[in-house]
């Protein structure tokens, strides 16, 4: 799929297909112990049936190691974590990345996983490492916005040079605290901050889940704890249109 492609036009039923199959995708990918880290627009394939297919496997990690240098060696199995924080095109990179990527630059560091070796004291190695399960979750967060909204908030998630994502990362992600969101209706708004979703009118319960769902995909501290197959397993995606 293109990100420029400025005719594609998908009905909600369609684009909730196609975010269930994405989801599908990364959800087995997982499972599997592996991480793609490189989720964009450009790398979901779809077909004109909605089928969708994953390309471009030139980041993909394991999930799961059993050797972290930062961390205790006692630790049997561990959420693998790089010191590599080139993930991502500018728009789906997870700030932890950002943040790591700008210190590198900033230390003229061109080889991450060479300093990352050079460092003895494991106190400070640790702050050079992100969670690779962590980040894919939250650039998942960003395809699922780019195909419901039918198109990015955001170019670059660097708030320094990107005042939308700047606004909204200071909102910790929470798109209802953000004034970029005041044109949005004031029902819908409320309704996301309410736990039970029994309402009259199917498309708003829609809108309530997806925007809800991209929430706990983008926050650092809910993606943490989120397990894919939670959103993946909710009634939601069997709604009746």
């Amino acid at each position: 799929m293109d990100d420029d492609d400025d005719d594609l036009v998908l009905t909600v039923e369609e684009k909730k297909s196609i975010l269930y199959k994405a989801l599908n995708l990364y959800t087995r990918l997982h499972e599997a112990g592996l991480a793609h880290l490189d989720l964009s627009a450009e790398n979901v394939l779809i077909d004109e049936n909605n089928e969708v297919r994953l390309c471009d496997l030139g980041k993909i990690t394991p999930v799961y190691t059993t050797s972290l240098r930062h961390l205790d060696d006692s630790l049997d199995l561990a959420i693998f974590e790089s010191c590599v924080p080139c993930v991502g095109k500018e728009a789906y990179m997870p700030p932890e990345c950002m943040k790591l990527y700008k210190e590198y630059r900033k230390m003229k560091i061109s080889s991450p996983f060479d300093y990352a070796n050079s460092v003895r004291d494991r106190r400070e190695r640790r702050k050079w490492y992100f969670d690779v399960l962590t980040a894919e979750k939250y650039m998942l967060g960003i395809f699922f916005m780019w195909i419901w909204n039918e198109g990015h908030l955001w170019d670059c998630s660097d708030p320094s040079k990107d005042e939308i994502f700047n606004e909204i990362n200071e909102c910790e992600m929470d798109l209802d605290k953000c004034d970029l969101t005041d044109n949005w209706p004031e029902g819908l708004k409320a309704m996301i901050k309410v736990n039970g979703f029994d309402y009259i009118y199917i498309y708003i319960y829609i809108y309530i889940y997806i925007y809800v769902c991209i929430y706990r995909l983008l926050n650092f501290e809910s993606r943490k704890e989120l397990n894919l197959k939670d959103i993946y397993d909710d009634p939601w995606w069997s709604t009746i249109m």
